[in-house]
């Protein structure tokens, strides 16, 4: 092999440098390309998945129901699940941890807006929506349990304030 000249070696450089440089101008394009299409892509789940307004639910279409036939659907007899959040009720029939043998089975049947406010599983906040006043956390857990729950369990009512017997 043939020793390289000085100014064979200095273009040699000169060309793998520029080729180097090449290639990294196409990979930063092609990574903001990338990092484009990712919030994008980000965006488009956080706009479908962002909590819901209760108020721009259909709530004209949505059947009105009591308390009482809220505790009705508690899963016993193979009847359907029924939960209540913030005076919207919820099907969670298809969870098994809500059933009277789940892990959360205690809720099956009543509202349980205080009892996820207070983070809390125990009976005595069962049925309490809109009698006690809540602390800011707590309002704040029961709007994040809401939002989970509109995404996951279809609303089939809405609870009658006036009609709660």
């Amino acid at each position: 092999m043939e020793n390289l000249s000085l100014s064979q070696f200095i273009i040699g450089s000169i060309i793998l440098v520029a080729i180097y440089v090449i290639y990294q101008i196409f990979d930063y394009r092609s990574s903001i390309k990338r990092a484009e299409q990712n919030t994008q892509q980000v965006q488009a789940e956080e706009k479908s998945s962002s909590p819901p307004n209760p108020e721009k639910l259909e709530i004209a279409s949505l059947k009105l129901m009591t308390l009482k036939d809220v505790q009705q659907h508690n899963g016993l007899g193979g009847k359907r699940v029924f939960v209540a959040i913030k005076n919207f009720v919820f099907d969670v029939t298809n969870s098994d941890a809500y059933k009277p043998d789940g892990p959360y089975g205690v809720f099956a049947g009543h509202d349980i807006s205080i009892s996820l406010g207070k983070m809390n599983i125990s009976e005595e906040f069962l049925d309490m929506y809109g009698t006690v006043t809540q602390p800011e956390d707590e309002i704040a857990n029961m709007n994040s349990w809401f939002s989970y729950f509109y995404t996951k369990y279809p609303v089939i009512g809405r609870l009658d304030d006036k009609k709660q017997n």
